[in-house]
């Protein structure tokens, strides 16, 4: 009967190191905060802004505990995570994202697709094949075009752009522009947390994914994109 007991117990998620428990008792999270628009928006003398901040004051409010936010650069954050000084990292974090091997992700709470996207007067085109498209100068995704036979053209303000565009799924959404039928990359997005700490991680995964929904943070995000 111990044995079953014991076993039944441990199928519980732990926190060896008590973060879950420390946080409620102290009345406090510790937030490491990576600028990463229109994830994390902000500069390190103020309260951070944009989609993930807004996720994480929801998250102390339904712990009943206040935030306090800590910039800093990636390596410096995810040190501090690892020494436990942290609770979690926010930053537009994905699960590619290398640090994924010496701490905890969350499971993926959004996939963040760069899709190509056309005006709503514009007939979307059956192939990519010679098609210039154009992109954001911040965003990567050249090669993912040059891979269909597209022909890349930087483009700072694709709002009044006439023809194809490549962003993100919610930004085409936001413009009001029609989606293709070209997904040139898909993100998953995570949040960041000590390295075993099961129970902390849990509690904010069944946060994430049970009170967002996709085109909930969609919006939050061309909301954060476009203030």
């Amino acid at each position: 009967m111990l044995l079953l007991f014991t076993t039944s117990c441990a199928r519980f998620p732990q926190d060896p190191h008590r973060t879950l428990a420390q946080v409620l008792a102290s009345g406090t999270i510790q937030v490491g905060v990576i600028a990463n628009e229109p994830w994390v928006t902000g500069s390190m003398d103020e309260t951070p802004r944009g989609l993930e901040p807004q996720l994480i004051t929801a998250f102390a409010k339904e712990l009943g505990v206040e935030v306090e936010w800590h910039w800093g650069s990636t390596e410096a954050m995810f040190d501090a995570l690892m020494h436990y000084e942290l609770d979690v990292i926010i930053g537009g974090l994905t699960k590619a994202n290398p640090w994924g091997r010496e701490v905890a992700f969350t499971l993926p709470y959004y996939t963040d697709d760069l899709i190509v996207g056309v005006p709503p007067t514009v007939s979307p085109p059956t192939t990519l094949d010679g098609v210039v498209v154009a992109i954001p100068a911040d965003t990567l995704i050249s090669d993912e075009l040059e891979e269909q036979g597209a022909i890349p053209k930087l483009q700072e303000d694709l709002t009044n752009y006439a023809g194809p565009v490549a962003t993100n799924a919610w930004a085409i959404a936001g413009m009001g522009w029609q989606s293709t039928a070209f997904t040139l990359r898909s993100d998953q997005h995570v949040m960041a947390l000590p390295r075993g700490e099961n129970a902390i991680v849990m509690r904010l995964e069944t946060f994430l994914l049970d009170q967002t929904t996709e085109a909930q943070i969609s919006d939050l995000l061309w909301k954060a994109a476009t203030p």
